[in-house]
């Protein structure tokens, strides 16, 4: 028995080594990230002085940004010529306003940052999942120089591979066999090799039956088949009953009035003209060229996570915005990323710059509705 089981030690040895590289479970991995914003001290409600850059332009405007852990933010930025533009997230949704004016359309400026602060590991699947990321689906993928695990993204996942299969089964089950073969032989009064030979005798002649049961009925054609009947030629269409003509096939559809043509606009004609960035507070924000025009690959949803350390990396959106984090640095005793950039499909990438932080109060009347529509004051000190 000992050496058994010390093959069998070997063994798992040896397929753990040989098994391809595997990655923790779902939970497991929530828990640890959880772990490690609680570490971080920012599973509270923080207030970010930012910096904000668009492109090359190194700073467009300052902004005020409160985030709570419930998955509630907002922020107010701050341009030239005293614009004012603020954006409040809540239930998943975004609202802005620019000077006090709604705006049906904006930039991605807030980003779910409330992922970092999630306490839990429960809370962190409850808020990916609001967010469409595949919870249970986990994978690997490199990340500047380290790898990161990736949550959501199907095709980065690696399947979990099975336990160790067990050994011995196969001859356990023969041995079982054959010690219920020689007791049913011993009750039939016959030794082993009696029972065996009758039983060989039993199953050669059911294999008999069966192949003369197989032949065709007298009268019946080869193999069973059925004689074809006359008249199912008739239901074939013309051209495959066989020596039929085949009809020629149509030639070109004339292009004249009521064609496949007819009305299509000129080149340039009925195009919508690109949201323009007038009075934005970004001024002079505009879509890359030739960058809206080209179809990118879709972004599943999913979160990056540093293989390491468990902290996030990066989250990618449905809507195809990808948000990225750099490297941590410690505010008033909240460590977070130094700078969270935001790349929004054919349009010309963000970056907000962390000053300060500092934790508040979590008042929830700070993210209210009335907030967009307030007199256009300085960001408020709470």
């Amino acid at each position: 028995m000992k050496c058994l089981a010390g093959w069998g030690s070997a063994l798992l040895v040896v397929w753990a080594t040989a098994a391809p590289a595997t990655v923790p479970s779902p939970e497991r991995i929530a828990s640890a990230v959880a772990s490690e914003n609680s570490a971080a001290d920012r599973t509270q409600p923080l207030r970010f002085e930012l910096r904000v850059q668009i492109g090359d332009r190194p700073s467009v405007a300052s902004g005020t940004l409160f985030t709570d852990p419930a998955g509630r933010a907002r922020l107010e930025l701050r341009g030239a010529n005293g614009l004012v533009e603020r954006h409040l997230l809540q239930g998943g949704e975004v609202f802005a306003t620019r000077n006090g004016k709604p705006l049906q359309e904006h930039r991605v400026f807030l980003p779910p940052l409330y992922v970092l602060q999630a306490e839990s590991g429960a809370a962190l699947r409850r808020s990916l999942e609001e967010l469409q990321i595949r919870v249970d689906t986990v994978g690997l993928s490199q990340c500047d120089e380290e790898d990161c695990l990736v949550v959501g993204d199907p095709a980065l996942e690696i399947p979990r591979l099975p336990p160790p299969e067990v050994q011995g089964l196969e001859l356990y089950e023969a041995v079982r066999a054959l010690v219920a073969e020689q007791e049913a032989a011993e009750a039939a009064g016959f030794s082993l090799e009696e029972w065996q030979e009758m039983t060989a005798a039993l199953e050669a002649e059911s294999v008999a039956i069966r192949s003369i049961g197989d032949l065709a009925p007298e009268g019946g054609e080869p193999g069973g088949g059925e004689a074809p009947d006359p008249g199912a030629l008739d239901s074939l269409p013309e051209n495959d009953v066989p020596g039929a003509a085949r009809a020629e096939p149509p030639g070109p559809m004339p292009q004249g009035e009521g064609g496949p043509l007819a009305g299509a606009p000129e080149a340039g004609e009925g195009e919508l003209p690109a949201p323009g960035a007038e009075g934005s507070v970004v001024d002079g924000d505009k879509r890359v060229a030739g960058e809206a025009e080209q179809t990118a690959p879709p972004v599943s949803p999913g979160l990056w996570i540093d293989r390491k350390s468990f902290g996030i990396r990066g989250l990618d959106a449905v809507g195809g915005v990808r948000t990225r984090m750099g490297p941590e640095a410690v505010y008033d005793g909240v460590r977070f990323p130094g700078w969270v950039e935001i790349q929004e499909p054919g349009q010309e990438t963000i970056r907000l710059h962390v000053l300060a932080i500092s934790p508040v109060l979590g008042d929830p009347e700070v993210y209210g509705p009335a907030w967009l529509l307030e007199p256009l004051n300085p960001a408020r000190s709470e």
